[in-house]
């Protein structure tokens, strides 16, 4: 029975997690373009680990980008961990990491009598939907502020998990790149760092 609980919970949407992140993108887009904070690229970033962490912003703009090394600019483009601009506990974000925090609780308290090692390093089943479903509810939340014309057409958008790129088998950097971002992007993005 606890089993099928956690799965039950596991199955359904995190659609009020996706309106939250989808009013906080709006929220601190417009914040950071009314400071003059003119960014290309907008990034999510909220970890990897079990324990699910608060959403961080981050931004990156053109004139970020180094001048001295212009043979390796769409690296420095596309690599959200060389991005300038970290917004961590960016007071938009503050409802989608309430949120986050009652999400990451229910799961512990239904996970833990189904648990796996606890001493194991390796992601249970149970936590990799449990992160699935989280990852989920960001990229819907970026899909429809983009939708909604929060972003502009040209800007670079991405779930970031730190230390990930396409090639780091996180099917969702891959997902959020393809669905959030033009052709020629993509396509820039995949021969730096696919």
């Amino acid at each position: 029975m606890t089993v099928d609980r956690l799965r039950e919970w596991l199955a359904k949407p995190r659609e009020d997690l996706t309106r939250a992140l989808e009013r906080a993108v709006e929220a601190h887009v417009q914040e950071l373009l009314a400071r003059g904070h003119e960014f290309y690229g907008y990034a999510l970033s909220f970890g990897l680990e079990p324990e699910l962490a608060a959403p961080i912003a981050i931004t990156n703009r053109v004139d970020d980008l180094p001048a001295d090394r212009p043979q390796e600019l769409d690296y420095y483009r596309y690599a959200v961990n060389e991005w300038k601009h970290w917004w961590e506990g960016a007071g938009a974000y503050a409802e989608a990491t309430a949120l986050t925090n009652r999400y990451q609780a229910r799961f512990a308290e239904l996970h833990a009598p189904v648990s796996d090692d606890p001493e194991s390093l390796v992601f249970s089943s149970w936590e990799q939907r449990h992160q699935e479903a989280h990852q989920q509810a960001v990229l819907d939340a970026l899909e429809s502020a983009k939708q909604a014309g929060v972003f502009a057409p040209d800007h670079f958008i991405q779930i970031y998990i730190s230390g990930s790129h396409w090639d780091s088998g996180l099917s969702i950097v891959e997902r959020s790149v393809r669905l959030l971002n033009t052709t020629e992007h993509v396509e820039r993005y995949v021969q730096e760092l696919g």
